[in-house]
């Protein structure tokens, strides 16, 4: 679970640093990210 939102935080700043223009990349990037949150907040 931790090693998951490890990799959200990592493409979420590869996303910005690599200027991705690909919307569906983004939000999914986002997306996952915020599921990651909320798996780690109901521990």
């Amino acid at each position: 679970m931790l090693y998951d939102f490890y990799l959200d935080l990592i493409f979420i700043i590869e996303c910005a640093y690599r200027k991705y223009q690909n919307q569906d990349h983004i939000k999914w990037t986002r997306e996952n990210l915020k599921q990651g949150v909320k798996e780690i907040r109901a521990l």
